[in-house]
């Protein structure tokens, strides 16, 4: 084959530092950028925290009504926003994917006291054991008696998976309304510690140790060994009195200790892999309040301490200019300057892309989750005239604090549903309203998905009864059948209480 040299053109981007650094900033949640920035300080001898400038972020009040989005993001006309670079598809690949599945509890508060702006408890999505539990045994074939008995049961277990009341105890807890012999007791515990995670409902820990070992998939012989030493001699194995068991067992010692190291390898606690709900503690970066029917936007000063170049080595004098002789100082400089305008660039975004998402949002401020409208990056970015991976990048783990509460910015964004009517509406709203359909929904007869599905075509939303589905699901809500055995078994413990009481 005859090879034919060619010349081809191909255009190529060159990130420069500039570029880099503003990148790296927009990315950064409001704990690491002050991380970044001591770490700034330590590192260059010419910066240092400026505590009597407050003009040196963008921190000043900003009316939503008035103020134009894009005029300090493009106030310095060298930062290429939109500029493409390899590989940044995937920042932005799934801008809608997955947001919807996003909920973060808000903390409310009455109004925002700029005095004193505090941490805020974030809870994530891990569940207590309790409901790890019950999520379980919602999918098994239990009758509406086994559930109310299995209900019981799980609430008498600890955080470390134990039982800690007896099936006795537990069945007269029941009592009038369910008479349950302590067979059809022991079946619904059974069911129990057959769950995820393996030894759960355990009424000791001999019990706790031996369903683990039954539930490996691989038998062994060490395996075998493990089961009789668990279940007729418990007691020497307790008190590590391993000559007696090789002698009793009559097995060489190798064997027996190959079995105690598989017991060691057991959960005597299988509940605690299941973490309880954790708290983060997160302070707002964007602040929005309401003043005579405005909506105005400020960035929290507290969350970015505000930095500067010592005035010796940047203000024009005799000092600095001998000063900026040096070879030191001059790349130290270089390189201040360099950070300080990617924190004011970055500042600049955040700011212009909240108060951007706030004008959109404004229904939500006043009306709540109902009046949520559909929101995409992309729209942010064409109205700012910026990069879609720097609208995803500067709303990656920032928070607004708002009259409503504490929210992720990336929480405003939703898919858009369309209705008979042609008005969109925003997939979070539509979650929203079928929550609260479900609350006011008669209990002794829930509503399926296909009569939610009619109840909102009838309000001029054409949902599809796999969607309710989808959305249910997503917010954790039982089918209308679980929900009638909940509601019957809820039922049950309230006259329960009364009885008692």
């Amino acid at each position: 084959m005859k090879q034919i040299p060619s010349i081809k053109t191909r255009q190529r981007f060159k990130v420069t530092p500039q570029l880099r650094t503003a990148i790296g900033l927009l990315q950064l949640s409001g704990s690491e950028l002050q991380l970044e920035i001591q770490q700034a300080i330590e590192t260059n001898a010419l910066l240092e925290i400026e505590n009597n400038n407050p003009q040196q972020f963008v921190d000043e009040v900003v009316d939503t009504n008035s103020h134009p989005y894009n005029e300090s993001i493009r106030r310095e006309s060298d930062w290429p926003n939109d500029t493409r670079i390899e590989g940044q598809d995937d920042l932005y690949a799934d801008e809608d994917s997955g947001i919807d599945r996003y909920w973060l509890p808000a903390h409310e508060r009455s109004d925002i006291d700029r005095s004193r702006l505090d941490t805020y408890e974030v809870a994530d999505h891990s569940v207590s054991l309790s409901d790890h539990l019950t999520q379980q045994i919602d999918f098994a074939s239990l009758t509406v008696v086994q559930d109310a008995i299995a209900q019981a049961i799980i609430d008498g277990i600890n955080d470390d998976g134990m039982l800690q009341n007896s099936l006795v105890e537990i069945a007269a807890s029941l009592r009038p309304e369910v008479n349950a012999s302590l067979v059809e007791m022991e079946k619904v515990l059974k069911v129990i510690q057959d769950l995820h995670p393996a030894g759960v409902g355990s009424r000791n820990l001999q019990e706790c140790l031996l369903i683990q070992l039954r539930l490996l998939p691989k038998d062994s012989h060490s395996k075998r060994v493990a089961i009789r030493v668990l279940a007729d001699h418990f007691e020497f194995l307790a008190s590590q009195d391993f000559d007696r068991l090789s002698r009793i067992l009559n097995m060489p010692a190798k064997d027996l200790l190959e079995a105690v190291d598989l017991v060691r390898s057991l959960n005597p606690r299988p509940g605690s892999i299941i973490v309880s709900t954790l708290t983060e503690y997160v302070a707002p970066d964007v602040i929005v309040r309401e003043d005579n029917g405005r909506w105005l936007v400020e960035l929290n000063p507290d969350v970015t301490p505000r930095i500067r170049i010592n005035p010796i080595y940047d203000q024009p004098s005799t000092m600095s200019t001998k000063f900026q002789s040096n070879a030191y100082v001059r790349e130290n400089l270089r390189h201040a300057k360099l950070f300080l305008q990617g924190v004011e660039h970055r500042n600049s975004t955040l700011a212009n892309v909240s108060r951007c998402i706030v004008e959109h949002q404004h229904g939500f401020l006043e009306h709540g989750l109902s009046a949520m409208k559909p929101l995409s990056l992309a729209d942010i970015s064409s109205k700012l005239d910026v990069h879609v991976s720097t609208v995803s990048r500067i709303t990656t783990r920032k928070y607004l604090l708002t009259p409503r509460g504490l929210f992720p910015l990336k929480y405003f964004f939703s898919k858009t549903i369309s209705t008979t009517d042609g008005e969109p509406v925003a997939s979070i709203a539509v979650q929203e309203l079928i929550r609260n359909i479900i609350s006011r929904e008669e209990k002794r007869d829930p509503l399926s998905d296909n009569s939610i599905s009619k109840l909102l075509e009838s309000d001029g939303m054409k949902i599809a009864r796999r969607t309710v589905t989808k959305y249910r699901e997503i917010m954790a809500i039982p089918t209308s059948n679980k929900r009638k055995k909940h509601y019957w078994a809820l039922g049950i413990q309230v006259r329960r209480n009364k009885i008692v009481g």
